[in-house]
């Protein structure tokens, strides 16, 4: 992938230099998007991840590679394991974190979106790089789980840094 290359100038099947994270942040995107044609797109690229993932792969690696498949087959409750697993050896994970809290919501398992936010809460602090972002997601989950005004106030702040951040 080029420097200041849109994602969707790329022709992912034909690519031979991306690299395995930008790939699975893709397939990721366009399965999240719960819409049938990303969906077929995505399936089609599983070639692709597999012959990138030969090449470089470690342990976190794999366990999102099998929560894409999951995605794939549609097994949500699995996927979302899958993205967990990485949340429970790196809380900082802001991909996995964002892609377990969306496999929650699409699917409606606000139950278990309490219990996400619990391994990762307490590892975040303002002098992260992703500090903003994970308390917008923290937000939402609150607001789901009926603590609005909490949710409006850790909304407001995370807005508040992001603010900050663009001056």
């Amino acid at each position: 992938m080029k420097r200041n290359e849109k994602l969707t100038d790329i022709n992912w099947l034909n690519a031979n230099n991306i690299s395995l994270s930008i790939l699975q942040i893709h397939i990721v995107d366009l399965l999240l998007s719960m819409e049938k044609s990303k969906y077929k797109q995505a399936k089609s690229l599983l070639g692709k991840l597999e012959i990138i993932s030969e090449k470089e792969s470690d342990e976190r690696a794999e366990l999102i590679n099998s929560g894409i498949v999951s995605l794939i087959k549609e097994n949500y409750y699995q996927a979302r394991n899958y993205f967990y697993r990485c949340l429970i050896k790196n809380p900082k994970d802001i991909f996995s974190f964002y892609t377990c809290h969306m496999i929650e919501f699409n699917n409606g398992m606000t139950g278990t979106m309490l219990e996400t936010l619990s391994i990762v809460n307490k590892h975040w602090d303002s002098n992260d790089e992703f500090y903003s972002y994970f308390k917008g997601i923290k937000a939402f989950i609150l607001n789901e789980n009926g603590y609005h005004d909490e949710s409006y106030e850790i909304a407001a702040s995370s807005l508040k840094l992001n603010y900050h951040l663009l001056k």
